[in-house]
């Protein structure tokens, strides 16, 4: 396939074969995609199947758009700037909103924000529900309406995740390349295949979903909280900074230059794309969005890199999204299914920073400011509510209250301190 590089280049590729191609990338992403927004529906505030089919469409459709407008490359007129940059490089949903929303829920659930029902379980907030120690209704998982509900920790509801985990695996160790490419979706095929012969699937969730849907078919109510704000902000600094090393890995790939003036627009066009991107989905009550690299196995195996190929695949995304059947399939799997997914798609976070820190050329004075930052972090993970008695306000001034919990929610989520404290 590497002939259709080099003769058509980055742009031109027969047609045919640019929808073979795009539909490879748009389901390389499909994992990616659909990770975050059901961690943050079913870990952080508990929604509701519907809420979650809906978080799941707006993610397809705003990764379709954004990657779009990142492949398409626009100058800025009368600028040398750019906006995307004109590679295939995907933009899809960051996972590093997760820490932060998974602290906020819980300060919100602890403020009372967030409703709490007499016997301890958490609701859906706004307007979550947790069968971990849940009584009545979640007195099992994933409820008692549940084809199969079980308690918490059964070993067959651990053995659904762990097969998903050691398919996982063993594709990632003997997987032909491009299977390597989609492990994480064979692994929830797999998980999918077991759990529904083996009866925990209900097809409820298929039947009610509508046959369409677009954006800001639901919203949520617009306000600025305070609490949010340092988080966010160093959260957009790092997404700036993780974001380069893909771009480069993409433009590597695709043949061209890797430094000098044109190589810096493309990082310049990225980074503002992804800003673009979180604006317009956050807009359409979706997520932030970053680069990613998730679909170079599929340029190495194909050796194409064409920017058709990336429209193509904008446009399956899309229309993923609008057919809400299809994102009703991910939200209708069982927790446990999902759950054995994300326990690897959350350590390829871990080992992707560890990836950026092996490129430093370590002297002593970066050893001490990692370690002390790492430090601080780690404590965080092991205690998270250490800082909870430090500042502790119980009066009446609401701003003094909001700004109490704003220090609080920064201080407990560990990579929020860790960037503090590395900096500073």
């Amino acid at each position: 396939m590497l002939w259709l590089w080099k003769r058509h280049g980055v742009l031109g590729v027969p047609v045919l074969l640019t929808l073979l191609l795009g539909l490879q990338h748009a389901l390389i992403m499909v994992g990616s995609i659909v990770s975050p927004p059901l961690a943050i529906a079913s870990g952080a505030f508990n929604f509701d199947p519907g809420m979650t089919q809906y978080l799941v469409f707006t993610a397809f459709i705003t990764t379709g758009i954004a990657t779009a407008l990142q492949v398409t490359r626009l100058q800025i007129m009368r600028t040398p700037f750019f906006i995307g940059t004109g590679l295939l490089s995907v933009v899809g949903p960051t996972f590093d909103i997760l820490p932060v929303v998974f602290n906020y829920s819980a300060l919100r659930y602890k403020s009372g924000t967030c409703p709490v029902a007499n016997d301890g379980t958490q609701q859906p907030c706004p307007e979550a529900s947790s069968c971990h120690g849940g009584e009545g209704f979640y007195a099992l998982c994933p409820d008692t309406t549940a084809p199969r509900p079980l308690p918490w920790g059964d070993p067959n509801l651990i053995g659904l995740g762990f097969s998903v985990f050691a398919t996982i695996v063993v594709v990632e160790s003997i997987g032909a390349p491009l299977m390597r490419s989609a492990s994480v979706v064979m692994g929830l095929a797999v998980g999918c295949i077991i759990s529904g012969t083996t009866g925990y699937w209900s097809t409820q969730q298929l039947h009610d979903a509508p046959g369409g849907t677009f954006l800001t078919v639901h919203t949520f109510p617009l306000s600025v909280d305070g609490a949010l704000v340092l988080p966010m902000i160093i959260m957009f600094a790092c997404q700036a900074v993780s974001c380069i090393p893909d771009i480069l890995a993409t433009a590597e790939l695709s043949g061209v230059p890797i430094e000098g003036t044109e190589f810096n627009t493309r990082i310049q066009g990225g980074i503002l794309c992804d800003g673009l991107g979180s604006f317009f989905s956050v807009l359409a009550t979706g997520l932030p969005m970053v680069s990613q690299a998730g679909n170079n196995g599929v340029i190495v195996l194909t050796g194409c890199a064409s920017r058709r190929t990336g429209w193509a695949a904008s446009g399956f995304l899309v229309l993923m999204g609008i057919i809400a059947k299809f994102g009703a399939v991910f939200a209708s799997m069982p927790p446990s299914v999902l759950g054995g997914m994300q326990v690897f798609v959350y350590s390829t976070i871990a080992v992707a920073g560890i990836r950026v820190l092996a490129l430093i050329a370590w002297t002593r004075r970066d050893r001490f400011v990692l370690a002390v930052a790492l430090g601080i972090g780690f404590m965080d993970i092991c205690q998270p509510d250490w800082f909870v008695s430090i500042l502790d306000y119980a009066g009446e001034n609401e701003n003094l209250v909001g700004f109490e919990q704003g220090v609080n929610f920064a201080v407990e989520t560990p990579f929020v301190i860790a960037a503090i404290v590395g900096c500073f």
